[in-house]
């Protein structure tokens, strides 16, 4: 697997990613450990953070599941929904304590704690 691209001006193969210092570790980590991208998952994230107890936030949507790994660096994929649109995985991380106006929030009574990977749902999604 390459991913270098093509120079539209002189035809030489160039790195995509140059100046990115977190891209270029990633490519040079899998290429000296021989990992091979199974599918990429995208998703929009919408994050919140809250000093006291440490506690992060996150609302994740729209997950997309995409066999294309040879497009693995673009900024964009065409992929595949991997959970019906409008739903939203919230998840809830903390250190210390969990303020208590932040559980009330989320203690309705009707919700369940649950285990999800967004990884395993877009693999299981693309078969």
């Amino acid at each position: 697997m390459s991913f270098y691209t093509e120079n539209r001006k002189n035809g030489r193969k160039q790195f995509p990613f140059k100046g990115n210092y977190l891209l270029k570790e990633v490519y040079y980590e899998m290429i000296r450990k021989k990992l091979i991208p199974k599918c990429i998952v995208e998703y929009e994230r919408f994050a919140f953070v809250e000093s006291k107890g440490n506690v992060r936030i996150t609302f994740d949507r729209n997950i997309l599941g995409s066999r294309r790994t040879d497009r693995f660096y673009d900024t964009q994929i065409d992929g595949m929904p991997v959970m019906p649109w409008g739903y939203y995985i919230l998840e809830i991380k903390y250190d210390e304590l969990l303020p208590h106006y932040i559980l009330a929030a989320v203690d309705t009574g009707n919700l369940r704690r649950q285990s999800f990977s967004k990884y395993y749902t877009a693999r299981k999604a693309l078969g």
